[in-house]
Formats: C-alpha cells, structure tokens, sequence
C-alpha cells in the first residue's frame, strides 16, 4: 500500500509541474531579432538596446522590500577570428571577468547541450559589495558570440532558475 501511495504522490507531483509548465508556456511571450530569438515571462519586462544586437530582460520585483531586481541580458561582440569556438571565448572571459567581479569564483563551467557550439559558467562575486551569482552562456555563429548573462542576488539565484532555464534553452541564432 506504501509503494501505491507513493505512485499517486509521483503521479500528483508531475501532474502539477506539467500543468505549471503549460501555463508559463502559455503566458510567454518571444523575442525575436534578425539574428536571433528568445521566450521569456510575460511578467518580465524587456529593455531592447538602441543598436538592436541586445536586450535586458528583468525579473517582476519579489514584493518583499528587495530593490535588487534579477535580470538576464545578451551582449553581442564581434570576433576576429572564425575559428574561434564559444569555449574559447569563455576562456577568455573567465580571464578577464575577475578584473571586474570582486571575489569571481567559478563554480561550474560546461559545453551547453542545446547548442553545439555553446558554453557556459557559474560563478560567484561581488556587484556594487552585494554577493551576486552568475550564468553565463556563449554562443559562437557567424563571427560573433552572443553571450546571455543570467545575473541575480546569490541568495534569489536558485529560486528564478526554474524559469531563467527554459529562457536560456530557448535562445536561437539565426
């Protein structure tokens, strides 16, 4: 009878996250550019740059008096070299990154599945003396990388992970 009721529970648990991921399906809305696309909340807000090679998509405020508002934005930089891969660049990045991040630690690094010729870091520092956790991701395609930054407070990062995930996956270059 254990194993039985824990079945219907497994059973309930799936029913659940799928309808949930049906509505945030239903309740998204897509970016799209010459050169790429991107869904995301239709509660987030979308800011596009004036050159049209990159967008910051903020999170709705918690509600909770937290004026830290957990974004992602892409950054578009052209490369000299065609050879260049995305884990390459992000070499490069872990590099340079701690020039500006206070306390940069790395915590994960890995090829992205979605994309055959994309990467990605997890790291750890410091933004204006806040402890801050990043992902960021890189994408090489016709001699730029396209990289999408997911930046949040370190303590909120692993609660919009859920929802910053799927926005990442579903980032296309054209």
């Amino acid at each position: 009878m254990k194993n039985g009721k824990a079945i219907h529970l497994i059973l309930l648990l799936i029913l659940l996250l799928t309808q949930g991921l049906f509505v945030q399906a239903q309740n998204s809305k897509t970016l799209t550019k010459p050169t790429y696309s991107i869904k995301y909340p239709a509660t987030w807000e979308v800011q596009t740059g004036s050159n049209n090679t990159g967008f910051t998509i903020n999170s709705p405020t918690d509600g909770d008096g937290d004026s830290y508002t957990e974004f992602i934005d892409l950054t578009v930089n052209a490369l000299n070299d065609a050879a260049m891969t995305a884990e390459q660049y992000a070499i490069f990045s872990k590099g340079y990154l701690p020039s500006k991040i206070p306390k940069f630690k790395v915590l994960e690094s890995k090829k992205l599945t979605q994309n055959k010729d994309g990467y990605y870091y997890v790291f750890t520092g410091l933004q204006n003396g806040k402890p801050c956790k990043w992902k960021q991701c890189y994408f090489v395609k016709n001699l730029k990388v396209y990289i999408i930054t997911y930046t949040a407070e370190a303590i909120k990062y692993d609660s919009y992970k859920a929802i910053v995930d799927p926005m990442i996956a579903s980032f296309l270059v054209k």
